[in-house]
């Protein structure tokens, strides 16, 4: 049997492209000489000549002002500070984002390498790729243009939809479905049993719920490296349409997503609460099973969520970093706050009585 150890898949070079073609795709004005080719992004520091880069803020003048950068992405407000070719645009983040996409590197053509493991019963696109040491089990379905890196799985009857990305050993479990323009990153788990145990007192131990439900994700759902998402108990797990999902993030079984959430990284959200849709976590958020998360609803990094939190709420529970003699001094505080409330209560009481 032959062994494949540091096999990478080749990456093709960054294309190029005209300011003046730039200009155009990102439908902006441009100030400078069109015809200059660009090859890649940097930062206003690091950029080269032949390189684009972005500014957001009068406070980066002075960068701005001493860039290399062949041209820059900004407002019209910041153009007269720039001493470079300008793109000049209303949004500069949302411009930014649309011309990093033009210099993402592509894998290769269509092809199937020779260590992959597939199911004769396994549906496979002419067009997707699937890197060394794959594996795609019974009934699955891969898209078109559908691109499997090294060594991911491929559960039996998962459905991968046209134009999915799924990253080096990821693995996607069985019965699970992915939609159109999807990404899964490197390492990730989708459809891994939720955590569901009943425990058997007579006998002192813990007996296995089977997980019989499946994650359904929608189109343009982007999930980072080594996070999981947990097939449901009984009904599937859902995610939705455009959903962001950053590294290292876990969604128990049953958890519901709506359209265009973002969860940054390390979040964790326990099994069955639901998220309506443009819902916002910061990193480090601790959510607690069987909520409702509003449509809309902002948590901020690294709190702790007990609660159901209504549409469009913002709410944080994190305790900022302070000098450590004062936390000391606060955290010994903490225990006598519910005596101290009912002493300040009887006093008032006594003040008001007077």
């Amino acid at each position: 049997m032959a062994l494949y150890i540091g096999v990478s898949e080749a990456i093709s070079p960054l294309p190029t492209i005209t300011l003046s073609q730039l200009t155009s795709t990102l439908g902006a004005q441009l100030r400078g000489d069109g015809a200059l080719c660009i090859g890649g992004m940097a930062s206003l520091d690091q950029a080269s000549e032949q390189q684009l880069s972005f500014c957001t803020s009068s406070r980066d003048q002075e960068r701005l002002q001493h860039t290399r950068a062949g041209a820059v992405l900004l407002t019209d407000q910041l153009a007269p500070l720039c001493n470079t070719a300008c793109i000049i645009v209303d949004d500069v983040r949302l411009a930014y984002a649309k011309a990093s996409q033009h210099f993402s590197p592509t894998l290769p053509p269509p092809s199937v390498h020779a260590s992959a493991v597939i199911d004769p019963t396994a549906q496979l696109a002419d067009s997707a790729h699937v890197g060394p040491l794959c594996h795609i089990a019974a009934g699955a379905f891969i898209g078109e243009r559908a691109v499997l890196e090294s060594g991911a799985i491929i559960g039996c009857d998962s459905h991968i939809d046209d134009d999915c990305h799924i990253g080096p050993h990821a693995v996607i479990c069985h019965g699970c479905q992915l939609g159109k323009r999807t990404s899964i990153g490197s390492g990730s788990v989708i459809g891994g049993d939720g955590f569901g145990f009943a425990w058997v007192n007579a006998e002192r131990r813990w007996e296995k719920i089977a997980q019989l439900g499946r994650v359904l994700i929608g189109d343009d759902v982007e999930i980072g490296s080594l996070s999981t998402i947990d097939r449901g108990a009984l009904d599937d797990t859902t995610i939705g349409n455009g959903v962001k999902i950053d590294n290292q993030v876990h969604l128990g079984h049953g958890v519901q997503v709506g359209d265009h959430c973002a969860f940054a990284g390390n979040t964790t959200v326990a099994g069955s609460t639901r998220f309506g849709s443009w819902c916002r976590i910061g990193g480090g958020a601790i959510i607690n099973g069987h909520l409702d998360i509003g449509a809309g609803a902002s948590i901020t990094g690294s709190s702790s969520v007990m609660r159901d939190i209504p549409e469009r709420a913002t709410v944080g529970s994190v305790i900022p970093a302070s000098d450590m003699r004062k936390w000391l001094r606060t955290t010994t505080l903490l225990p006598r706050l519910q005596d101290l409330f009912r002493r300040v209560s009887t006093i008032e009481q006594r003040s008001q009585s007077r």
